[in-house]
């Protein structure tokens, strides 16, 4: 079947245009527009003045840019000439003043994310969901690739650059991963092939319900009475199976997969060590077993999307089994120590018990799981209770921390979180605001043949703030393998009890 691109895809709307927020994508919108339109018909805004934003404003501000960082920014909406086009950035809540006055006025709104579909030529295959979209683009990307499409990865993701960034990049077709902040600020992108992983807590809040955040996911497969023309949805909860029907009403070709007995693409058996996993599908054209080194049953389904995606597009799907693991996903920190310690973004319930649950069937008796969790001050306090309960019931000993974003917040937790970390339900749980000292913690705790887990960053490239409000480079593998070298000194090379 392959991928056709569909046509036609709308132009850019008419500037003058105001871009709301200068971190990574909104510089990079800035930047693509700056290469096709005069910098006088550009302005931009960001509410914080930080390192990165600071650097974004030099930059266009050099080349004639009207900026503006700290405030509302609705000064930049009375600019002349007047803007036309507000290009957001996915983080910018439409209850923002700026993005308030600009519907107010009636400009044009197109999140980074459209703006960059809309400028490039090249079919994109979308991936969205709550978790493993990450996994699930790779897959995707290595499956494309070994069918010699030449894809390369875009959008929401830690491995590529932003989608309007991603026009100048050569390559055959565009995997963008897609959050719902994006596509709920883009009115009219779709893609040529859509695979959503599955639907959880998460983003609740920003979007003002759980309804609102299914909405937004469902857009990247249905634009009114048209449809992607080729997607796979994971078919496992009522969502999804909606999803499926809906998409298939409006002439798209869509499959299922999943756990249950009625997907199209069902997950069989997954068996795992720390490093590898067999897994085992049935397909439309029989059963099929794959050697990965992806870990978990998390990590199978994400293969099983993937496989279905690409099987339906008509291409060699087994070569989904040749994704390499993602950098802080599921990664295993050896340093010498004389138990496990892996690293993982999991950030989110559904996530966390997703990767405990792979752990435990690790662990060997009388080995035990500890797991240290990090949940935002920007995220909701039902979803941060959530995850710290839900580690506390998977896990043998839980550490909660910090993890400071900006440098306005706090050092310690959350109220709430820590409220969950000392509630009697639950494995043993320290508090511990400094994310480095809470890593040292449960390093130290660790014995000879438990497991650590430390969970909420993976690789994530952005800094963390330290007590004195700087933003410092911080990497959980590298803290997590100093602390073990910390213990094995401490302990003249022999671990024990703490």
């Amino acid at each position: 079947m392959g991928l056709t691109r569909i046509e036609p895809r709308p132009a850019v709307p008419a500037g003058p245009y105001l871009i709301a927020g200068l971190r990574r994508a909104g510089s990079a919108a800035a930047r693509a527009l700056l290469e096709r339109r005069p910098a006088e018909g550009l302005a931009a805004w960001d509410a914080e003045r930080r390192t990165d934003t600071s650097a974004a404003a030099a930059e266009l501000e050099s080349v004639g840019v009207e900026v503006v960082l700290g405030g509302d920014g609705l000064e930049l909406l009375r600019s002349r000439p007047a803007p036309r086009c507000l290009v957001k950035s996915p983080g910018v809540p439409f209850e923002s003043k700026l993005v308030a006055g600009a519907l107010e006025r009636g400009l044009n709104m197109i999140d980074e994310a459209e703006l960059g579909w809309r400028l490039d030529s090249r079919p994109v295959v979308g991936v969205t969901g709550t978790n493993g979209k990450g996994t699930s683009a790779a897959a995707v990307l290595t499956a494309l690739a070994a069918a010699g499409l030449d894809p390369i990865l875009a959008g929401n993701t830690f491995f590529g650059p932003p989608l309007s960034e991603a026009v100048g990049v050569p390559g055959g077709l565009v995997v963008a991963e897609l959050s719902s902040f994006q596509l709920a600020g883009s009115p009219t992108l779709l893609p040529e092939a859509s695979l959503l992983t599955n639907l959880g807590q998460q983003h609740w809040d920003w979007h003002g319900s759980r309804e609102a955040y299914v909405q937004a996911k469902r857009r990247m497969f249905v634009r009114g009475e048209q449809a992607v023309p080729v997607a796979a949805v994971n078919g496992d909860d009522a969502e999804g199976r909606r999803l499926a029907r809906d998409v298939e009403r409006r002439g798209g070709r869509v499959v299922t997969y999943g756990t249950t007995d009625r997907a199209d693409y069902r997950l069989l058996r997954c068996d795992w060590s720390l490093d590898r996993s067999r897994v085992r599908l049935a397909t439309p054209s029989g059963e099929r077993e794959l050697e990965t080194r992806l870990v978990g049953e998390h990590n199978a389904l994400n293969l099983t999307g993937a496989f279905a995606l690409v099987a339906t597009l008509g291409l060699g799907a087994e070569a989904v089994a040749g994704t390499e693991p993602l950098p802080g996903r599921f990664e295993p920190v050896r340093a010498g120590q004389p138990f496990t310690l892996v690293v993982d973004f999991a950030h989110n319930p559904d996530g966390v018990a997703a990767v405990l649950r792979t752990a435990r069937r690790i662990v060997k008796p009388p080995g035990r799981l500890l797991a240290l969790t990090a949940p935002l001050w920007v995220h909701d306090a039902d979803m941060r209770c959530a995850t710290v309960r839900t580690v506390r019931a998977l896990a043998d000993y839980a550490v909660v921390t910090t993890q400071r974003w900006r440098a306005e917040e706090p050092l310690a937790p959350p109220p709430d979180v820590i409220d969950a970390a000392r509630a009697p339900e639950g494995c043993a749980c320290t508090v511990v605001n400094d994310r480095a000292a809470a890593i040292q913690r449960i390093v130290a705790e660790a014995r000879p043949g438990d497991a650590v887990f430390v969970l909420g960053r993976g690789a994530g490239p952005f800094p963390l703030y330290d007590s004195d409000g700087e933003p410092q480079p911080f990497d959980d593998r590298e803290v997590a393998a100093a602390a073990v070298s910390r213990g094995l000194r401490a302990r003249h090379g022999q671990w024990s009890a703490t």
